[in-house]
């Protein structure tokens, strides 16, 4: 019964809002699209991997290091 009460009140308060300031319900309904854009956006590019051919660290290995076997292994068949 409570969760009616308060989205009739929800629905109410919009239905006010939209008959007495429509332009600021407008605005409204813009930025809340405006910010699902955004968020799905940020989602979108924050799940797809990028390799980019620069690099902001670089790391100096030996020959007779024992990871250095491992950099160029990745370095000869690189995963682009």
């Amino acid at each position: 019964m409570a969760a009616a009460q308060s989205s009739s009140k929800i629905s109410q308060l919009i239905r006010r809002g939209w008959i007495e300031i429509p332009d600021v319900m407008v605005g409204l309904g813009i930025g809340a699209l405006g910010l699902g854009l955004a968020g799905y956006g940020v989602y979108k590019s924050s799940k797809k991997e990028v390799k980019r051919p620069f690099k902001d660290q670089y790391i100096v290995k030996r020959d007779d290091d024992p990871d250095a076997e491992k950099y160029l292994r990745f370095h000869q068949n690189p995963k682009y």
